[in-house]
């Protein structure tokens, strides 16, 4: 009987012991950490559980500009207000931030990339405060030669702050990126061609222009009469990267369209009529030398020619060029077309180039000098369209510049950069008068001499990157 209770108690507690150890967790599975992707290069790693991997980069940076709008801009157009006078904000300053996201996986096609950049920036305008903005400049989808999405123009061959932060002639103007379709196809030893539409609508702020606004004082606020877009920019490139730097020709074609002819009244109505469409067009030859002397000296050079297609070469004027000094006034502007009533479309022409030597005296500190020139020309039935029956009026313009850049980089992915620019204005019709003219921003009204202008513009800008 002692037996039968003790071989029935050890059952029951051995009964007990396995019940509770069904109860215990179960010891869960080992983490899945993030893996290093070593395919594309630093930075990148695995997303868990999939193939796919992923970059997260990004930057900070802060401008202090004298007589300059942040990057890519000095106070040129009247709507900046370079007017010499009390009312002139001379200095601004810019906040700007990003963040990147660069996705790539391997695919029987070639490499699946998306790839997305947004931003923040707050800037003090015309002595105030602006509010921040929210924006982002790329979006795009590649795989096997294809782009689809909001990316760098195709036609621009290196940014425009490959010597400068302000704008060069020529350089790239798309920096915040536009919506495009292109394929790009690799011939070999570096060789690659790209054919592309591109939305236009991003490259024709300069606008149309009807003479019939009566727009030849300076300062008008013109309006623009481009028509409704029909065919996207048309681009094409061929394009060499090697050893010794690198080569691009650009050409690109566009539908010049306007809207309608002005009546009597001044007003812009479909019964009236419209111009025919003219095709425009932009050729662009760059190239980019790596030299000897030191680790990273590279010395890039641009010229470019366009018929009207002028965004391409210099950005965008909006309204108007302008300078007030005094009681002179520069006056200076580059639509893509001019036209009257009845008359056709008269394309603006533009040529330019510059150029850029930057020199790393450590790798810590580099110094850039540059320059750039531009010629603006209107035909001789523009002209007419625009002067009328002034008196020394001629439209014709050019400009150009010379600057340098010097970028210290105390640590890694940190730059503090100061540069200064002179830009030169000349004007075909100095010594005309502009009669009871008001400019606004504290100037009086009165006579104004139209005259060659220049301006110094400065910037001290301060960036973190990383991963880029």
């Amino acid at each position: 009987m002692i037996k039968s209770l003790l071989l029935g108690s050890a059952a029951s507690l051995l009964a007990v012991a396995v019940t509770q150890a069904a109860d215990l967790p179960v010891k869960a599975k080992p983490v899945e950490y993030a893996k290093v992707c070593s395919l594309y290069g630093a930075g990148f790693f695995y997303i868990p559980g999939t193939d796919t991997c992923l970059k997260i980069g990004g930057m900070v940076r802060a401008d202090y500009g004298v007589n300059a709008t942040g990057s890519h801009g000095q106070y040129w157009n009247l709507s900046a207000g370079s007017q010499n006078n009390r009312g002139t904000n001379d200095f601004q300053t810019r906040a700007r931030t990003q963040i990147s996201f660069d996705v790539r996986t391997q695919t029987e096609y070639g490499t699946l990339r998306s790839y997305s950049r947004l931003g923040m920036q707050y800037t003090s305008t015309n002595g105030t405060t602006a509010d921040g903005q929210i924006y982002f400049d790329r979006a795009f989808i590649q795989l096997a030669g294809f782009t689809f999405g909001k990316a760098l123009s195709f036609f621009d061959a290196y940014s425009g702050t490959y010597a400068s932060y302000q704008t060069l002639v020529g350089a790239s103007h798309t920096t915040n990126g536009q919506n495009v379709a292109a394929y790009t196809a690799k011939f070999g030893n570096g060789f690659t061609g790209t054919i592309a539409i591109e939305d236009a609508s991003h490259r024709r702020g300069n606008g149309i222009y009807s003479a019939d606004d009566n727009f030849v004082t300076p300062g008008d606020k013109f309006t623009s009469r481009y028509g409704g877009q029909q065919v996207p920019d048309i681009i094409g490139n061929l394009r060499v990267d090697q050893a010794w730097g690198s080569a691009q020709l650009s050409v690109a074609t566009r539908q010049v369209r306007a809207t309608y002819y002005a009546n009597a009244g001044g007003l812009y109505l479909e019964g009236n009529g419209s111009p025919s469409d003219k095709w425009g067009f932009a050729v662009q030859g760059a190239a980019q030398f790596k030299l000897p002397w030191a680790a990273g000296d590279r010395f890039t050079v641009q010229g470019i020619y366009t018929e009207g297609m002028n965004y391409y070469a210099l950005g965008k004027t909006t309204q108007s060029f302008g300078i007030y000094d005094g009681s002179t006034v520069f006056d200076g502007f580059a639509p893509d077309a001019i036209y009257t009533a009845g008359s056709s479309l008269n394309l603006t022409k533009v040529y330019g180039f510059n150029a850029g030597l930057e020199h790393y005296w450590t790798p810590a500190l580099r110094t850039s000098v540059f320059g750039a020139y531009a010629n603006i020309d209107f035909n001789d039935a523009a002209t007419a369209s625009i002067c009328g029956n002034v008196a020394n009026c001629n439209p014709d313009w050019n400009m150009y510049q010379a600057g340098t850049r010097t970028i210290w980089s105390p640590v890694k992915n940190l730059d503090v950069g100061l540069e200064v620019v002179y830009s030169k204005f000349e004007t075909s019709q100095s010594g005309a008068i502009y009669a009871g003219l008001a400019p606004g921003n504290g100037k009086p009204t009165g006579n104004y001499e139209a005259k060659d202008q220049d301006v110094f513009s400065g910037m001290i800008r301060v960036q973190r990157n990383f991963w880029p």
